[in-house]
């Protein structure tokens, strides 16, 4: 009911995670836009509307870096991530962030031994979810095989499985309203150990009233 009346839904998202398993330039899937989907997606980005996530019920945020006038450095967190980047002095000119890198900070849980070693098995606790967007217009050879991103056989040229992201790949530029356009739809996991305890894990994203 909460989501209802607050307008949000609640969606399985396309983006498949195992423990403790790091991927890089993994492809969620490849859609073509309408003309209409454009012109609303431009409608969006135009709002600054942002894309939230969560993963075992916590809120995925993107860390941001400020600079003062000093040059000195202020870290701080955003609820979700933009859907768009904007360029130029058209307001209407956007790149789309169709690359998500998801960095999962998670605890070990290691029972042995102790009073809790026959009520829990080994395991890990998930204590951060953070999220990066960015834009790249993907290349790749030869011909679109619209079943790779289920059997895990995408060849991208602007994307390696090993090195991730190419650091100067071209950027996802949203086309006019009057065009389709082909996009496809990457993400990273990053599987990161923290020393932060389950019962922490919401203390930075209050700190920063997120």
């Amino acid at each position: 009911m909460g989501e209802v009346l607050a307008g949000e839904r609640t969606e399985t998202s396309a983006y498949k995670l195992h423990t403790n398993m790091t991927r890089l330039c993994k492809v969620a899937c490849r859609k073509r836009w309408t003309p209409k989907a454009v012109r609303e997606f431009r409608d969006f980005a135009g709002a600054n509307f942002r894309a939230n996530m969560r993963l075992d019920n916590l809120p995925g945020a993107e860390l941001v870096v400020f600079r003062d006038q000093r040059g000195e450095e202020f870290v701080s967190y955003r609820l979700g991530y933009p859907l768009a980047e904007p360029f130029g002095r058209n307001a209407s000119n956007f790149y789309v962030n169709n690359h998500l890198r998801i960095t999962i900070r998670y605890h070990d849980v290691n029972t042995k031994g102790t009073r809790m070693e026959k009520i829990e098995e080994p395991g890990v606790l998930i204590v951060g979810f953070e999220l990066k967007a960015m834009s790249i217009d993907h290349k790749f050879p030869g011909k679109w095989n619209p079943n790779c991103a289920y059997n895990n056989s995408c060849t991208l040229s602007t994307c390696s499985t090993t090195r991730g992201p190419q650091p100067n790949a071209p950027k996802l530029r949203l086309l006019s309203n009057k065009q389709p356009m082909d996009i496809i739809w990457t993400y990273d996991v990053l599987w990161v150990h923290s020393d932060v305890k389950w019962a922490s894990r919401w203390y930075v994203l209050l700190l920063f009233n997120v």
